[in-house]
C-alpha cells in the first residue's frame, strides 16, 4: 500500500489521505495503517453530518464537496476539500457544537472515534492542529 509512485496499484483512500495537509506529516507506512481503519462516503447536497446537540462518534474530512457550518440558527464557516470535521465532540465530551451540512455533493473519509484518537496519540503534530483548530473553532462559535 502507499502512494502510487512506480506504477504500483495503490489502495485509493490511502492516496485520499496523502492528499489531505492534516496529514502531510505523515509517512506512507503510517498512511497505510490510517487507510485501514478509515472508509469514504458519499456527500449528497442535503446531507446532515452532524446535528448540533447530538452525540458525535466520527471525524470527517472533506475530499471533495462543500459543507457548511451552523450553530443556533447562524452560519458559521463554510468548508472544503482538505477541511475536517467532527473533532470536537470527540475531544470533548461527545456531544455536537454546530450541525453540518453538505451545500455540495462529493465525498468523504472517515475515521471511527477509536482510531481517531489513536491517530492523536502516536502522532502529536496532528493533535497539535486539531487541537488549535479546535481551539480556534470553540473560541469563535
Amino acid at each position: 500500500m502507499g502512494r502510487d509512485t512506480h506504477g504500483t496499484i495503490a489502495d485509493p483512500i490511502v492516496v485520499a489521505l496523502g492528499r489531505v495537509p492534516l496529514f502531510a506529516g505523515l509517512s506512507d507506512e503510517d498512511l497505510a495503517t490510517l487507510g485501514t481503519v478509515t472508509s469514504r462516503r458519499s456527500l449528497d447536497v442535503g446531507m446532515v453530518l452532524t446535528t448540533e446537540g447530538e452525540v458525535g462518534e466520527e471525524f470527517y474530512v472533506i475530499e471533495r464537496g462543500v459543507v457548511t457550518i451552523s450553530a443556533r440558527e447562524q452560519l458559521l464557516r463554510t468548508l472544503g476539500p482538505g477541511d475536517f470535521l467532527g473533532e470536537i465532540a470527540i475531544l470533548f465530551d461527545g456531544i455536537r457544537t454546530a450541525t453540518a451540512v453538505a451545500t455540495q455533493a462529493g465525498s468523504l473519509l472517515v475515521l471511527p472515534k477509536a482510531d481517531f484518537l489513536e491517530l492523536l496519540a502516536a502522532n502529536t503534530s496532528i493533535e497539535d492542529k486539531i487541537l488549535t483548530t479546535a481551539s480556534e473553532r470553540l473560541r469563535t462559535g
